[in-house]
């Protein structure tokens, strides 16, 4: 397991689903009153709290498009049974007690409520563009993989409909098809001119979305400043395809390249543009050559190609 980064419109999503199941079943929202104070410790003008569990709570700011983290009041130990603690659960954090990648590594826990509230001082902290970035490129990456998938796949059944079942071995034959194709032979059987045809294609389309690619991306974030602005943050994310969390050996500025900050009326035409064809999808989708979707605030596009 790695860290499990949540967008706070996801979370709000799960929260009120939470409370409506509780209601329904006339259970309580929290059997932990010690929870309600720590919530109750950590609030203010800035910082909110919203249901997750009966024992947890989803920590985030309004306005911020990601969860800080959550808060909970319990035992969280997962190997022994021990004493309830006020526990945070936050991205930086790297307690070496436990295993890398388990829930436990990215706790920090305390008997007193005091101490708990330091913790979260120390550790809820808002994403940064380029964290935020990463954190949600998993989303376009599945995008990438189901294309490479059916590239491949249209790849290797044009290419088994003319007898090149061995790719590997075949790929100067394939080439040598294709040549004559191009040079104007026809070939005497009608279907297998048409999928000789295609090879030239489906082979450009295969090498575009190999997996192997270095799949660089501009990840845009719009969000208001303290001046109530309208801003956009620009991040070069280095390559989609290679993205793993980060973490105390994989630093954020391996994963990303820079950060342009705009006012939204001075956001470069061409980001504007895509930004504007984009607007008008559905949360979540790809569109080939464009970008992807995450929400009204937040997307990936392809960046320009350097002209020459």
């Amino acid at each position: 397991m790695s860290y499990k980064h949540e967008t706070v419109a996801e979370a709000k999503v799960k929260s009120e689903e939470y409370v409506e199941r509780m209601h329904r079943h006339n259970e309580p929202l929290s059997v932990e009153p010690e929870l309600v104070d720590f919530r109750t410790a950590i609030e203010n003008k800035y910082i909110k709290t919203m249901h997750r569990s009966l024992n947890t709570a989803y920590v985030y700011i309004e306005g911020e498009q990601m969860v800080l983290g959550w808060i909970g009041y319990g035992d969280f130990q997962s190997t022994i049974a021990g004493d309830s603690k006020y526990v945070v659960y936050a991205r930086n954090i790297g307690n070496m007690r436990h295993v890398e990648g388990s829930d436990e590594h990215f706790m920090r826990s305390a008997l007193r409520l005091d101490k708990a509230v330091k913790n979260c001082n120390a550790n809820l902290i808002r994403y940064t563009s380029g964290e935020t970035g990463c954190a949600l490129s998993e989303l376009p990456k599945r995008k990438f993989s189901l294309l490479s998938r059916e590239a491949d796949e249209a790849y290797s059944n044009v290419q088994s409909s003319i007898g090149l079942i061995d790719r590997t071995n075949n790929t100067g034959l394939a080439l040598e098809l294709i040549t004559l194709i191009q040079d104007g032979y026809v070939f005497r059987q009608p279907e297998l001119h048409e999928n000789i045809s295609k090879l030239s294609h489906l082979k450009d389309q295969y090498n575009k979305h190999s997996r192997n690619n270095q799949r660089p991306m501009d990840f845009v974030r719009v969000y208001k400043n303290p001046r109530e602005e309208l801003c956009a943050d620009v991040v070069r994310i280095i390559n989609i395809n290679a993205y793993t969390s980060w973490g105390r050996d994989k630093p954020i500025a391996d994963r990303v390249s820079g950060k342009d900050m705009y006012l939204a009326e001075a956001l470069p035409e061409n980001i504007a543009g895509k930004v504007a064809v984009m607007a008008m999808c559905e949360n979540g989708q790809f569109v080939e050559d464009v970008g992807y979707k995450v929400d009204d605030t937040m997307f990936y596009f392809y960046p320009e190609e350097p002209t020459t």
